[in-house]
């Protein structure tokens, strides 16, 4: 019966691959294109922007390094290295923050608060390697006793790993790690010789830009769509982004480009070394890093210039620092995965989940005490006792006498530690509160209140994002209109699917998401590639395999294969994927419950869903069907992970490139690297970048009334005032013409931007600008695709349609 269950999960696995293939056929025409002609042109490339975005790098990892230097840990080179760069650019970040709030952001105040940073880890970390160890008689012995031990932990590590044995395994091997590092290259090269494309960079960049350039946070307290609610957000992207340019006294955004692409790398690294310290396998490790970085969704943002590479990067981080504190109850894991979890609080609002489920882990190590010892689970993992024991670890590489839950909470250690991570995550929600009266400015008012917040600009607010988005709710509204096209859909059985209609908006019921799960991840081309085809081959089967695993091993118990010892208490590994578990539910909980508008937002989960292809994987024990394995996951670099990665995100729809058209399987973008930045934005943004490109020319000092937010693109003299910012919205109810004029006078408007995406914020018909076009007090001047730029005319000479019509038209020079 077991064996049937393995048979028909490889039977799924290879059908989804299939599915996947069935409904993307054009993904295999990247492969000819690689044949069609390529036009290298470098000139344009900042080649010396680009060196110099390496030296904050260095200095994220040489500040990591001496902060890890503080704790006795015994981590592999690699993910130390990992380590190093995520705690080096969260201290960096930190400080940054601190002199952005208080108006100080300049190169010498940052300079300096790195300098002192830099002092105080090195004498913290020199104090701890002279600290006495308890086999050595002096400092002098105890520095280079603390060296040994590491270096003994890290060769007797590594002589726990099992390597590829035989021809197959070898070249298994070479095509995973081939792979990895094929599609990371790819990552880089898109990210780097391409500018910025993603339209939410666009906007937090231009944010940068400004924390750059006027030294100090904006104070913006507005619930809009643009600047308003921006930022308030977390910073560590952006001060990322900032902290180097200031620092070298020009603005680039390289610092920024190259930040995605380095969370990638590190991320790959982690997730190797957390799977490798489950199995001590490298071929598994290798084949489900290699899973991992194949993810469509991942490639997308670990390319585009965002944070939520970030988030992947800091949970990748946090789950390894779990398992280790998982595996060997030693505390300084407990600290570096609580100092991580709290750091990750200043990338968004959704990161501090990762607090959540650091209290979750507390509870898992030390509510129980494992029947197992690690001996005896590495026995059972390598199959080889007797070799285990001549190379197992030292003992001071775990704690077999640690707290238990309750004397753990009455310790003094876990008091400090609690405070310590309350101070390093609450700084910008303290600082949220005190000028918006909302930590988490402007999301749930209804509990936290705030200033300036309309409900009825949030509603149309969420009327934009769910026709943009791409999570479940708007996979939700298209299937909806597919049945009420059909008729499937009736007042009767309306409060089905619509939990409440609201005005510039719509919710769905929790059955209406549901159901439309199906139709999201495997029915719908738009969406069908997000997650696949790990998430349907791999994760729901990992997930079912576990929770079957670990119910039967409490209610009839396990026996051990040697010791015939019965267990009903989870083993470390399955504690592991316990976290996990914990942590996929929450995310989804939050997609499905509070903000199903877009996916990336739970872009964590592509972490711990890895963990649940190790699930699958560990469940086919024979050599067969690990060898089955395997060729799925080659048949994975072959699709989706290569295709992909070599038509990237940044031209996503079909372009005319010298009179011929062209789609992204034809790879536009691959095979035209270092093109010049406007003519790349001509392709990408069409008739919006010549828009903007004569709003540059015309505009500068000038204010601009605008819904656009894609900051960035625009010359930052241009004074952007949006069409839902607070202070407009008192002209929502003017009717009276001339005395809106006077109301346009006081903000000092100089012109009026339309764009296409103003027509899915509804609430913005009320400023009835219609009218004033009509009436003359809005002069049209350029035009561009569906793009119209007209001036404030404070003397106006009433016109009509036809008349307004033909002036623009007179005017269009592009």
């Amino acid at each position: 019966m077991k064996s049937t269950g393995k048979v028909f999960l490889i039977f799924w696995m290879f059908f989804w691959w299939g599915f996947l293939t069935y409904k993307h056929p054009n993904l295999f025409l990247v492969y000819p294109s690689l044949f069609r002609s390529w036009d290298l042109t470098f000139a344009h490339f900042p080649f010396k922007e680009t060196l110099l975005s390496l030296v904050p790098l260095a200095v994220y990892m040489f500040l990591g390094h001496f902060l890890l230097k503080c704790f006795d840990i015994f981590i592999p080179r690699l993910a130390y290295l990992a380590l190093s760069f995520v705690l080096g650019l969260s201290m960096t970040t930190f400080l940054g923050e601190i002199c952005g709030v208080f108006g100080f952001f300049y190169g010498w105040a940052i300079m300096g608060l790195l300098l002192a940073l830099t002092v105080a880890l090195l004498v913290s970390s020199s104090a701890h390697w002279v600290r006495p160890v308890k086999v050595s008689k002096g400092y002098a012995d105890d520095f280079l006793m603390r060296s040994a031990q590491r270096s003994v932990a890290s060769r007797a590590y590594s002589q726990t790993i099992i390597h590829p044995a035989g021809f197959f395994q070898g070249m298994c091997a070479v095509f995973f790690l081939g792979g990895a590092i094929l599609i990371t290259l790819l990552i880089f090269y898109h990210a780097l010789f391409y500018p910025v494309t993603y339209w939410d960079s666009l906007s937090y960049l231009g944010m940068a830009r400004s924390l750059f350039l006027n030294h100090r946070f904006p104070v913006k307290i507005v619930a809009q769509m643009g600047i308003g609610t921006g930022s308030n957000y977390p910073q560590m992207y952006r001060l990322a982004s900032a902290m180097p340019s200031v620092v070298f006294g020009f603005w680039s955004n390289c610092h920024a480009q190259i930040l995605a692409p380095v969370c990638c790398v590190g991320s790959l690294l982690l997730i190797y070394h957390l799977i490798l310290r489950l199995t001590r396998v490298t071929l598994s490790a290798l084949a489900l890093t290699l899973l991992f970085c194949t993810i469509p969704y991942g490639i997308r943002y670990f390319t585009l210039t965002s944070d939520y590479a970030l988030t992947i990067l800091f949970t990748a981080a946090f789950l390894y620092l779990a398992v280790m504190y998982i595996d060997t109850k030693l505390r300084s894991y407990a600290m570096l995965s609580a100092l991580v979890a709290a750091f990750a609080c200043h990338i968004n609002y959704l990161t501090p989940l990762l607090l959540v489920a650091w209290v979750f882990l507390i509870f898992l190590v030390h509510s129980r005490v494992p029947m197992l010892s690690d001996q005896e689970e590495y026995s059972e993992m390598l199959g080889d006792p007797e070799r285990l024991k001549q190379v197992a670890e030292p003992e001071y590489t775990y704690n077999d006498d640690w707290d238990t839950l309750g004397e753990l909470f009455k310790s003094g250690f876990f008091l400090r530690l609690i405070l310590a991570c309350f101070l390093i995550a609450a700084p910008w929600y303290a600082r949220n509160w005190a000028l918006t009266g909302n930590p988490v400015y402007p999301y749930f008012s209804s509990i936290f209140g705030g200033k300036n917040i309309n409900p009825r600009i949030l509603s149309s607010m969420q009327g934009e994002w769910l026709e943009n988005g791409d999570g479940i709710d708007t996979a939700a509204l298209y299937m909806v209109n597919d049945k009420q096209k059909t008729g499937t859909i009736n007042e009767e059985n309306r409060h089905l699917w619509y939990a409440q209609t609201q005005e510039g908006g719509v919710r769905f019921t929790l059955f209406a998401k549901i159901i439309a799960t199906f139709y999201y991840l495997i029915l719908f081309q738009r969406w069908a590639w997000l997650l696949a085809p790990i998430f349907l081959a791999l994760c729901v089967p990992g997930i079912i395999i576990w929770i079957a695993q670990a119910l039967s091993q409490k209610l009839k118990g396990k026996r051990h294969p040697r010791s015939g010892r019965l267990i009903k208490y989870l083993t470390n590994n399955q504690k592991t994927i316990f976290l996990a578990l914990f942590l996929f539910v929450c995310l989804l909980s939050y997609h499905y419950f509070l903000a199903g508008y877009y996916l990336y937002q739970i872009i964590p989960i592509l972490a711990p869903m890895i963990l649940f292809a190790f699930v699958v994987m560990e469940y086919f024990s024979s050599e067969k069907m690990r060898a089955l394995f395997h060729v799925w996951c080659i048949l994975v670099i072959i699709l989706p992970g290569l295709p992909f990665a070599l038509m990237n995100f940044k031209i996503t729809h079909p372009v005319v490139i010298k009179d011929k058209e062209e789609y992204p399987q034809h790879l536009p973008a691959l095979r035209r690297p270092g093109m010049m930045p406007d003519e790349f934005y001509s392709h990408v943004f069409g008739a919006d970048a010549r828009m903007i490109d004569h709003v540059n020319t015309l505009m500068l000092g000038k204010t601009l009334l605008t819904h656009d937010n894609r900051y960035l693109l625009y010359d930052p003299s241009i004074n952007i005032v949006h069409l839902d910012d607070w202070e407009m919205q008192k002209a929502y109810g003017i009717k009276d013409e001339r005395e809106k004029l006077k109301f346009f006078k006081e903000l000092k408007i100089d012109y009026y931007l339309r764009i296409d995406m103003e027509k899915k914020h509804k609430i913005l018909r009320e400023l009835n600008l219609e009218q004033w076009i009509a009436s003359g007090y809005l002069k049209p001047i350029f035009k561009a695709g569906g793009n119209e730029l007209y001036s404030v005319n404070y003397q106006p000479q009433k016109t009509t349609k036809n008349q307004t019509s033909e002036q623009a038209n007179k005017v269009i020079i592009k």
